[in-house]
């Protein structure tokens, strides 16, 4: 088992992009769950390995996310978490494979794996790491899986308030990074703890809300990725952008999120495909709105969002009564 943990080891991709992603993938149900959980026990290069392999496996599936917590996975790496001797390389990818484990396609929460999570402690230890880390790439990733973890499910919600030293104050100093990629996570862990919760976007604007400057440099950038994110996290956090009304930024993020469909780039109209499925789970309004915006540019393909053309189609856009 040794030799084919480290040939699985040297044979895994570990780059970024969707093709690795695939890649990854495959080659984690070629492993098996049950090769996967061997490899997190194993030396800190595999233990790394199979931590993306379980992202690869669990990512937007419940399926599989399932059954790493039926074949008694999630403890693992709970105890990596908890481990001292943990490198901060294996520790960033444990806690985006805990994060990973908790939500299916377009931000569904799996509550099955979130409790087990919880059940193992992973809240507490999460914070502690939160506050005690220097390195703000660890503290954003670990913001993220938080919000994961407490996503549509009260009784986590309830025990990380149970937790006195968090605070909302923590993600929004790394809001404010000078790393620009922080900064990105940092608003996508903001928008996973405000999606469809009243409570924590109340809390965010008691802690002094956020302005939309920490969102505009990647609304203008060039960069379709970071644009996609933040016009997606415009909308979701657009009751507690402080200086912009919540109407104006609901239309303005989902019509840029339309208008990004019609990239060149297959990878940008997967992930904002994705972002707007996850949108429609929102607030009312915002499916009519993007139903509206799509078949007003693309009216011969209306039938593709099953023929609905509302009253918001008169080649202006969406109503803003629709947001």
């Amino acid at each position: 088992m040794g030799v084919r943990c480290e040939r699985t080891g040297s044979l895994y991709p570990l780059g970024p992009g969707r093709s690795h992603q695939t890649q990854q993938k495959m080659i984690a149900e070629c492993i098996g769950i049950s090769g996967i959980i061997d490899l997190i026990v194993k030396s800190e290069r595999l233990k790394h390995v199979g931590c993306k392999a379980t992202i690869a496996l669990t990512r937007e599936s419940f399926d599989y996310q399932n059954k790493i917590k039926e074949e008694n996975g999630i403890l693992p790496l709970v105890r990596i978490l908890r481990s001292t001797k943990t490198s901060e390389r294996v520790l960033l990818t444990v806690i985006q494979a805990l994060g990973a484990l908790c939500l299916g396609v377009a931000n569904r929460n799996n509550k099955v794996t979130q409790e087990k999570i919880s059940e193992e402690g992973a809240i507490n230890t999460l914070v502690q790491l939160l506050l005690a880390s220097r390195n703000e790439y660890i503290r954003v990733e670990i913001a993220i899986t938080l919000g994961c973890i407490i996503l549509g499910n009260k009784k986590n919600q309830e025990l990380l308030l149970d937790e006195s030293a968090f605070s909302v104050h923590l993600l929004l100093d790394l809001l404010y990074s000078t790393d620009t990629a922080v900064q990105l996570r940092a608003g996508s862990a903001l928008a996973t703890f405000a999606f469809n919760n009243t409570t924590q976007q109340y809390a965010i604007r008691e802690a002094g809300g956020i302005r939309m400057s920490a969102f505009q440099r990647f609304l203008d950038s060039e960069n379709e990725e970071y644009k996609a994110h933040a016009a997606f996290q415009i909308v979701v956090l657009a009751r507690v952008i402080v200086d912009r009304d919540q109407v104006s930024l609901s239309a303005e993020g989902v019509t840029t999120l339309v208008g990004m469909l019609n990239s060149t780039k297959d990878e940008t109209i997967i992930l904002s495909g994705s972002l707007i499925a996850s949108l429609a789970h929102t607030r009312a309004g915002i499916p009519d709105a993007i139903i509206n915006l799509w078949s007003c540019r693309h009216p011969n393909h209306a039938s593709l969002l099953g023929e609905y053309r509302g009253p918001g189609c008169r080649g202006r856009g969406p109503r803003v009564s629709d947001l």
